[in-house]
């Protein structure tokens, strides 16, 4: 259907190597859901992936440094 829920979210990350606690993974998809109907849509998805991929390659925790990964 071409939005992502948060359980397709989380297999993502995982898949990725990276392993996010629940309430992380709740705080991560609250961040990038920004018209808060509780799926990423392409323009939340593209906002979100490439964060994620910078701060996984820069060593960071991103699971551990949500919002400062997302903002």
């Amino acid at each position: 259907d071409g939005l992502v829920n948060r359980s397709e979210l989380e297999g993502l990350l995982y898949t990725r190597g990276l392993r996010c606690d629940e309430s992380t993974l709740d705080a991560l998809f609250q961040i990038v859901d920004t018209d808060g109907d509780g799926t990423l849509d392409k323009e939340e998805f593209e906002r979100l992936i490439p964060a994620l991929v910078a701060a996984q390659a820069r060593g960071s925790a991103p699971c551990k440094n949500v919002r400062q990964v997302i903002v």
